[in-house]
């Protein structure tokens, strides 16, 4: 059997997105929504087998009406095309709290499917001689008993030791990591990270662990990654990457002082329709005169930035605060409408940070 991997869709994420004029949506959820069609669009072309979804469906564990109608229309494709579908909870779709339900998971109570599971706990499922083990965010996985002759892929949303981690986080696999002792598992595919990557898993060096990764560039410190999603054949246990084509991430970190310096900079930088992130040296360049001067190119949005540092020499704690701060922004981007509420709450949090 062959077909679909993937993984942390995030339909939702609001970073640097604008208002599309043409439908009122966030251009961002426009952009999941491509990319997660495309997905199934080569699911279809490819006559699929299955579809595995690995968790982080949503951005939050609370979507808006809007974004569960496009998780439904989506996952519509897949019942009409007859592709069997596993998915699961990760841990932004996850709620806890005994008895309530998960975000992704909840799908099922929107529709009457046929092709479509959802695992809310610990399950096995096969797909011709292999069986999957399932474990979906917040579940524990109960050891194997006995071992079967079929070969067994775990399904999961963690993080495993060796794992290149971003924004997302480090998350502990403690529930993992006791059924991996003594026990034996062919592979592994994980959702959670969000770049693309392999590695030996460090509780069985015998094991490949495999994370397909996010579709959509979440934030600037995924601008440089590759977003895909992968072509699995049970019988072979081979994994092939397939590449997706998302809308580009441009940060300039600038070393101008002056605005004929800048579009020096930017000089022959193609700007085709990108997420534009521009830094600047403190006490130099306006803020909106950059601004203006990036908008003349055909780009879809752009923030700037004062730099605290005056060259390239930074510690690496001031490189995770710059990147805490990226995250907090966006928060308080999501949160709040009115600018002058979002700009207060950074003044808050500068305030805070500043006091450290």
């Amino acid at each position: 059997m062959k077909g679909i991997v993937t993984s942390d869709w995030h339909i939702g994420v609001k970073s640097h997105a604008i208002t599309d004029a043409a439908t009122g949506l966030s251009s961002r959820l426009l952009d999941v929504e491509l990319s997660a069609n495309n997905i199934v669009d080569y699911a279809i072309s490819n006559d699929a087998e299955f579809f595995w979804f690995l968790g982080d469906l949503f951005h939050t564990n609370r979507p808006t009406p809007t974004e569960w109608a496009v998780a439904v229309s989506i996952f519509d494709r897949l019942e009409s095309a007859h592709i069997p579908t596993l998915i699961f909870d990760g841990n932004h779709d996850f709620v806890s709290g005994k008895g309530k339900i998960s975000a992704a998971t909840a799908l099922q109570y929107f529709r009457t499917w046929g092709c479509i599971e959802f695992y809310e706990r610990t399950a096995t499922r096969k797909w011709g001689d292999l069986t999957t083990i399932v474990v979906p965010h917040g579940c524990d996985l109960q050891p194997i008993t006995e071992r079967t002759n079929n070969r067994q892929v775990l399904l999961c949303h963690t993080t495993f030791d060796g794992a290149t981690v971003g924004s997302e986080g480090y998350m502990m696999a403690s529930h993992v990591r006791p059924m991996l002792k003594g026990q034996h598992v062919d592979l592994i595919l994980s959702g959670h990270h969000h770049k693309p990557q392999r590695l030996v898993c460090a509780y069985d060096r015998r094991v490949d662990v495999i994370y397909p990764g996010s579709i959509e560039k979440v934030n600037f410190g995924e601008r440089d990654e590759q977003k895909e999603f992968g072509w699995f054949d049970t019988e072979t246990l081979e994994y092939r990457s397939v590449g997706l084509e998302t809308r580009p991430m441009i940060q300039i970190d600038s070393q101008a002082r002056t605005l004929d310096e800048l579009q020096a900079e930017i000089a022959g930088v193609d700007f085709d329709e990108a997420l534009v992130k521009v830094t600047t040296l403190p006490r130099t360049l306006n803020k909106e005169d950059v601004i203006d001067m990036i908008r003349q190119h055909n780009i879809h949005n752009v923030t700037v930035s004062s730099r605290n540092d005056s060259g390239p020499a930074i510690t690496q704690a001031a490189v995770r605060k710059q990147n805490d701060a990226e995250i907090v922004q966006e928060i308080v981007a999501a949160e709040l409408d009115d600018p002058a509420e979002q700009n207060r709450a950074m003044q808050l949090v500068q305030e805070v940070w500043g006091g450290e």
